[in-house]
């Protein structure tokens, strides 16, 4: 009875094996195909698509492959940073030197605002590839958004030795030089004004960019130019709210109310919640009727306007 017993517990014990040997190889090969599905939609620049498959391979199988590492990347694609650093930030405790790891964990804090992190592991990536545009470039915006313009100056210009025409760098520079720049020096600024010239002239530079260059000419009241740029920022991007914002002052300061009217109703149309374009647009209608009795209104946006001139 007892050798009977034992036979039937082998028995069952080797079908249980069995039974989970084939569960397991049949979910690894379905993991199989949905990791090479999935990178081949990263290929094709498809993210959200392949986000999808890589979770189900990471439900499936947490310790699948570069699961782990690949899932962190689309989250990031896909603008989900938080989930990319939790994930980033297991990743790099078994690949502490890996550049593309390290450099994606520095895009993560970057896009949540934590720049100490970020830069930390910008110059960690930096020491693993020395030669990186992207890490110099980096660790100069953050320094310029915190507004530590001398040492964003710095390392964007050793970027400039090795990168010399890369025109992100360049632009950078020269938004560094204008933040420490004296406005009152016409010398300066006259400099600045060629070097935003040449940008514009020999590269192609996105709206943001345009619309930057434009705000300088802003602060300098060079209505005109600010136009000019704002125009040409449209062009490039017909939805860019900011040029439409932009342009709209220029056009308000020129008391082009009917022209000022129509950029900011555009403006709205692309953002159609937006407090400030509101008021502008309610501060337009007022200054374009003479008979208008909202004096309130007219003295809350005459000082936007008064900023604007300075």
């Amino acid at each position: 009875m007892i050798i009977l017993l034992v036979i039937i517990l082998i028995g069952f014990s080797v079908f249980f094996a069995a039974l989970w040997i084939w569960f397991f190889k049949k979910t690894q090969n379905a993991c199989l195909k949905w990791y090479q599905e999935a990178q081949f939609l990263l290929e094709k620049e498809k993210y959200k698509k392949a986000k999808e498959l890589f979770l189900k391979v990471y439900g499936s199988d947490s310790n699948f492959e570069n699961i782990k590492y690949n899932l962190a990347f689309a989250h990031l694609k896909v603008g989900e940073f938080a989930e990319a650093r939790k994930l980033l930030e297991e990743v790099i405790k078994a690949s502490p030197k890996n550049y593309d790891v390290l450099f994606n964990l520095a895009q993560a804090y970057d896009a949540l605002e934590m720049y100490d992190e970020a830069e930390n592991f910008y110059q960690k990536a930096l020491m693993e590839k020395e030669q990186s545009l992207d890490c110099y470039l980096k660790i100069g915006v953050i320094r310029y958004k915190q507004k530590n313009y001398s040492s964003a100056l710095e390392i964007l210009e050793r970027g400039r030795l090795l990168f010399a025409e890369n025109v992100e760098i360049r632009f950078y520079i020269t938004k560094c030089k204008e933040a420490l720049c004296d406005m009152e020096n016409p010398d300066e600024y006259a400099i600045l004004m060629e070097e935003y010239s040449q940008l514009v002239e020999n590269y192609y530079l996105s709206s943001d960019f345009i619309v930057s260059i434009a705000e300088f000419y802003a602060k300098l009241g060079e209505i005109n130019s600010v136009i000019k740029y704002c125009q040409k920022a449209i062009s490039l991007n017909p939805e860019d709210v900011n040029a439409h914002k932009l342009l709209g002052l220029a056009q308000l300061s020129n008391r082009d109310f009917i022209k000022a009217k129509h950029t900011l109703s555009t403006a709205l149309h692309f953002q159609p919640f937006n407090e400030d374009l509101h008021n502008l647009l309610s501060y337009v209608v007022c200054q374009a009727e003479s008979d208008c009795g909202l004096d309130k209104c007219r003295e809350k946006y005459m000082e936007i306007i008064k900023k604007f001139k300075k």
